[in-house]
């Protein structure tokens, strides 16, 4: 299964979320760091995996955007819970600051908050690496229009 498929079907159960996001964090971010650059490789080379390199990191981005919006939905819908038990369960009525204080302190809307955090910083990194390849996209454009000027200064010698 891919990683696009792991992080898809992670939202239906956040079980393996750890592990998805640490495979996501390990191997194919810390991948990126030798497919942004250009040493060594041919302009026709870079030219042909730019597209595609640029296209899966921000599929993956695209994914973990989903997956932090839905982990929104749940922390939302984890504090609808609390503030619903809270008005139901007791006799005092409190004030709205006092309840948003007991929503803060129940520990799944905590966990569901900490887990969006973690699933935040893995998309961060991924946009980052996004914004590396469009940069890359740009430096390569260059190359190949200074690569096209200088071989018209060429002379033919036939």
């Amino acid at each position: 299964m891919n990683i696009v498929d792991l992080i898809y079907n992670v939202r239906k159960d956040l079980v393996n979320l750890q592990q998805v996001l640490d495979t996501v964090r390990n191997n194919i971010l810390s991948n990126s760091k030798s497919e942004v650059l250009l040493k060594g490789k041919t302009v026709r080379q870079a030219n042909i995996e730019q597209p595609a390199l640029f296209g899966y990191y921000d599929e993956i981005r695209v994914h973990l955007k989903t997956l932090s919006d839905y982990m929104e939905i749940r922390i939302n819908e984890s504090k609808a819970k609390t503030l619903k038990m809270i008005s139901e369960q007791s006799s005092i009525e409190y004030g709205e600051r006092l309840r948003e204080k007991l929503v803060d302190e129940d520990p799944t809307y905590i966990e569901y908050k900490l887990k969006k955090l973690e699933v935040d910083e893995v998309l961060e990194l991924t946009k980052s690496i996004c914004t590396q390849f469009e940069s890359r996209g740009y430096a390569l454009a260059n190359i190949s229009k200074c690569l096209a000027a200088q071989a018209q200064d060429e002379h033919i010698y036939l």
